[in-house]
């Protein structure tokens, strides 16, 4: 195992997010319905794993305002070692919600090791530096039993194919942690991996249902409740405070994009589009996105009366080029006035661009 099979451990996880949002479009309702691989009866709650993402970051903080150092920390580190390792394990210094997060930055921490050899010597040494013998071994061997289950796992994904519809890639990380469990015991993997892999599963489901052109936004807010209650029981309506308001307007304009086509009326639009945004955002903020708006319908007048003025100008077969171009200028003036110049130069951009396409086709057409 080398410094590539190392690093490429992080791209795992971004193959698999990729393969997550690629499902967002293509699962159809009734895939939708299918068996969970965790559902909201699992001992896995979206409140740890929400906690994971933060704790270590936190910690290392912490670590670096009490001006700490990486003395106790493997040679050329660059980390900040002193951090309570127990917090990361349940009782025992069994796996915990928190576990896979710190055996993750420890395969970041040596990732530039030469080999997998030199990289376990690495975190044991980093361990024995923080712990008493006998839970650092402990803690050592459950990670080596990890490393070698990740390595072996991207070598069985490499076989397991390409999944590309929803379907496929949800009975794809049905597989991943059946390998797992396999390898580590069922109870150490679902308590390591399972919150990674619910997350991803609701991720899918739920843009799934975001993403379904056949149904309004109020039925896709009702299998969305359904869909959190089903997989978080209690901890539902944590899922949908979670995140940030301007990713959940964004996701509330998606879920109702059925309903603004189907509107005919602009007003009914930018009236349910302002719902939202009062639902997600302070009135300051939502001002300020209205005033956003409102610059950004004067500058589209604007542009569309210069576009059709112009255009009359240059089919205008009673006027000479020379008199076009000065009505042209005149035209710039008007309408952009001290901007003119900056609406010129951006222009003769635009025109240089559309000459060297006509330039381009004409020499292929040459050449056919």
């Amino acid at each position: 195992m080398n410094k590539k099979k190392l690093m490429a451990l992080g791209g795992a996880v971004v193959v698999l997010a990729i393969l997550a949002f690629a499902a967002l479009k293509f699962m159809s309702a009734k895939e939708e319905q299918t068996g969970y691989i965790f559902d909201n009866k699992s001992n896995i709650s979206f409140s740890d794993q929400a906690k994971a993402r933060d704790l270590l970051r936190q910690d290392l903080a912490a670590a670096q305002a009490r001006g700490l150092t990486a003395a106790t920390a493997a040679p050329n580190s660059g980390q900040f070692a002193n951090i309570d390792l127990h917090k990361y394990f349940a009782e025992g210094l069994e796996v915990g919600p928190y576990t896979l997060k710190y055996f993750k930055y420890l395969t970041k921490l040596f990732k530039d090791s030469p080999n997998m050899d030199a990289a376990l010597k690495s975190v044991k040494d980093f361990l024995y530096a923080q712990l008493p013998p006998e839970e650092a071994e402990r803690v050592y061997k459950l990670y080596e039993q990890y490393l070698r289950c990740e390595i072996d796992l991207m070598g069985k994904m490499k076989d397991w194919g390409n999944p590309t519809n929803p379907e496929d890639i949800i009975a794809f990380l049905r597989r991943i942690q059946d390998f797992r469990r396999e390898r580590m015991g069922a109870e150490v993997a679902d308590a390591m991996w399972g919150g990674e892999i619910k997350m991803r599963e609701y991720a899918i489901r739920r843009g799934a249902i975001v993403k379904d052109e056949n149904l309004y936004g109020a039925e896709k807010e009702k299998k969305i409740k359904e869909l959190s209650g089903s997989m978080w029981g209690e901890e539902a309506n944590l899922v949908e405070d979670y995140n940030k308001p301007y990713n959940r307007y964004q996701e509330r304009l998606a879920m109702y994009q059925k309903d603004l086509a189907e509107m005919q009326n602009e007003e009914d639009k930018k009236a349910l589009d302002h719902k939202f945004r009062e639902e997600f955002f302070t009135p300051e903020q939502v001002k300020r996105l209205d005033d956003v708006d409102a610059q950004l319908a004067v500058e589209k007048k604007r542009e569309d009366t210069f576009a059709a003025e112009s255009a009359k100008i240059k089919e205008d077969a009673g006027l000479s080029e020379e008199e076009k171009q000065k009505k042209l200028d005149s035209l710039i003036d008007k309408t952009y006035g001290d901007q003119a110049e900056e609406a010129r130069r951006r222009m003769a951009i635009e025109k240089g661009r559309e000459d060297l396409i006509r330039q381009h086709e004409g020499e292929v057409q040459t050449q056919q």
